[in-house]
């Protein structure tokens, strides 16, 4: 059976964790546009999500993982894009156990070249390479998995529970729709 390419939901979770990140967007309203204007089919939107949950579960121990991998640098001094990517694929390499880690890993240089600089995809790779050496898929083997990786799925989402209202009051406010910053699609011109 073929997988579907999950590029372009990891693009979106990128794009989504940027928005958390720069913007202080909620990040449940800008999954779910990043989503709809991805068109992204159930599958991969269903994918993009988990990614999203699991670096906001999962963000303290990224972050503390990704800063003893970061030489004479802080994470918050990376460029917002670049963090994102980071969090994005270092979350998938430690908690998405049915995902070939040089996959991550490729994708993650091809989203940063893609939406930052080709530098980025160098960095990319060094920091993820050293990841990948001080994780348990270091020796990733796909045999000793219970489920072949492409019917792996990423755990569930928490779904985020709703915000008590104080007794007395009245008709809540409509929500208003999401809006974030967006990474530009890079101009044909603009590549290589």
């Amino acid at each position: 059976m073929r997988v579907r390419s999950r590029r372009r939901a990891r693009e979106v979770a990128m794009q989504t964790l940027y928005g958390v990140d720069v913007g202080r967007v909620r990040a449940d309203w800008a999954i779910e546009d990043g989503i709809r204007e991805a068109k992204l089919p159930p599958d991969l939107a269903d994918y993009a999500r988990r990614l999203v949950v699991g670096v906001q579960t999962h963000r303290e121990e990224i972050d503390r993982r990704l800063s003893e991998l970061l030489e004479d640098w802080s994470l918050d001094r990376l460029s917002a894009v670049d963090r994102a990517v980071l969090r994005m694929a270092a979350c998938e390499m430690l908690h998405f156990p049915g995902i070939p880690p040089l996959v991550t890993i490729d994708e993650a240089i091809d989203i940063a070249k893609k939406f930052s600089t080709a530098e980025s995809g160098r960095f990319v790779n060094g920091i993820l390479a050293r990841l990948m050496e001080t994780s348990e898929k270091a020796n990733w083997d796909p045999s000793q998995l219970e489920t072949p990786p492409e019917e792996e799925e990423p755990p569930e989402p928490e779904q985020p529970e709703p915000e008590e209202e104080p007794e007395g009051s009245e008709e809540p406010e409509p929500i208003p729709e999401p809006t974030f910053w967006r990474i530009r699609e890079p101009k044909e011109s603009e590549q290589e």
